[in-house]
């Protein structure tokens, strides 16, 4: 199996979407070409779901610009969380729909990431108590990892709450791209039409 040279990295979310494009390259420094967020507010003139179903509509054009202009030859996906409140949990399916929805149609092959194993690859340690600590240590640290070896990228973004998605889209995109069983269950799966995770 040819190693994949061209991923791009997906953190969905309705309000906010991030994405990077990485390449293969010996030195991480040189890895990713670019980054870019999609933001997206409600308008509250519309009913709940005429706005829920615009916004996606929204997303959707976006991101297949995306994908048409970076070319990437797979898409990683940050895996599906289960956020504690109903409504933040149907934006997030949503997102994750339009992902999929557009990289079968240009034909791309897909796979969603668990976080976790993420986080063990791009050496980011999880510490502190309770949730809310334990967030803002995983936050922090993908961010540090990304700043550290990218965050010179002319258009990376300055503000540490927009920072946050692409910097999970780039450590994403990264784990696939340095993982060979990773890209052997992209290609080898049975069932290559679903959206695979890996643990």
């Amino acid at each position: 199996m040819t190693q994949i040279k061209r991923v791009l990295g997906l953190d969905p979310g309705l309000s906010t979407f991030g994405w990077a494009l990485l390449r293969r390259r010996k030195k991480i420094k040189n890895m990713c070409l670019d980054v870019g967020l999609f933001e997206s507010k409600p308008d509250k003139k519309l009913v709940y779901y005429d706005d829920y179903y615009r916004r996606l509509s929204l997303l959707q054009t976006w991101l297949t610009d995306v994908v048409r202009t970076t070319a990437p030859e797979a898409i990683a996906v940050e895996a599906f969380s289960y956020p504690r409140q109903a409504r933040a949990a149907v934006y997030l399916a949503g997102s994750h729909s339009v992902a999929r929805s557009v990289a079968e149609s240009f034909d791309i092959p897909i796979i969603q990431i668990k976080r976790s194993y993420v986080l063990s690859v791009a050496g980011v340690q999880v510490v502190g108590k309770g949730r809310a600590a334990r967030r803002k240590s995983i936050k922090e640290g993908v961010i540090a990892f990304c700043n550290e070896h990218w965050g010179d990228l002319e258009n990376w973004p300055n503000a540490k709450t927009r920072r946050e998605h692409p910097a999970d889209a780039a450590a994403t995109a990264y784990t696939l791209l340095t993982n060979y069983a990773l890209q052997h269950r992209l290609f080898e799966d049975p069932l290559p039409d679903l959206i695979c995770s890996f643990e």
